[in-house]
């Protein structure tokens, strides 16, 4: 990675590892508070450019180290103790909902440690959804974290969101982005059945008056032998890149 910029540095943006758990959650004695809290906290204490998905995406040249930081920052990216990415559920209040690292949830390895009640099951929402009070124009969604953040940097023109995975889709996440024009970018499949899912859900969403498409570009320009891989956007447009 490059050099974080030292204004990054002064606000105390960027933690080391030994930082990741502070001691200052220990106050924290009642259950309900601690469900409220716990994630808004480590969201602060975790943020970092140069965990895993981030030194990949800035190796493959998909981002220069100044777009990595600059996403790092604007999606609040963070790192856990093996050097995962975190990338944090936050909807449109700034209420940080969950995170994602690695094939798990932050909400899972928090209850393994005791610090999220067993019983707290929190609600998902579209990764980057915080970002709707900066929209003056398309909201542009996607499937991958990783093609998301990519994305942002790429073409600026646009905020782009996630459902994380293709389990988490489902019309309530599209909700609080009522008053948008949105536009949504399915990956492929060999037998189309991705973008039939996207557009039937699509299709539900609109009957809440919510401006909402699918889109067909990788339907109608990806080749059989790109459609047996089951790309996505940044797949497509950047077919040279490193993509482990």
């Amino acid at each position: 990675m490059g050099t974080v910029p030292s204004d990054l540095k002064q606000n105390h943006l960027f933690m080391k590892s030994k930082d990741l758990f502070p001691l200052s959650l220990k106050h924290l004695t009642n259950i309900q508070d601690l469900n409220r809290w716990t994630m808004e906290e480590f969201v602060e204490q975790m943020r970092n450019d140069n965990s895993d998905v981030c030194q990949e995406l800035v190796k493959s040249g998909l981002l220069t180290p100044k777009q990595m930081c600059h996403a790092a920052l604007h999606y609040e990216l963070g790192k856990n103790r093996e050097g995962k990415t975190i990338f944090w559920m936050i909807d449109e209040h700034h209420h940080t909902r969950d995170g994602m690292v690695g094939d798990t949830w932050a909400s899972v390895l928090l209850k393994e440690r005791g610090l999220l009640d067993k019983e707290y099951y929190p609600l998902h929402c579209l990764f980057g959804l915080h970002l709707i009070r900066a929209v003056g124009g398309t909201v542009c969604v996607v499937e991958s974290v990783r093609s998301c953040i990519v994305l942002s940097e790429r073409f600026p023109k646009y905020i782009w969101m996630a459902t994380g995975y293709l389990a988490n889709l489902n019309e309530r996440l599209f909700l609080p982005l009522k008053g948008q024009h949105i536009v949504c970018f399915p990956a492929t499949d060999p037998t189309g059945d991705t973008y039939l899912l996207w557009l039937s859900v699509v299709s539900e969403a609109q009957k809440y008056g919510i401006d909402i498409t699918v889109s067909r570009f990788l339907e109608d320009r990806a080749t059989p032998e790109q459609k047996a891989r089951e790309i996505d956007i940044v797949d497509f447009l950047f077919p040279n890149s490193y993509n482990p």
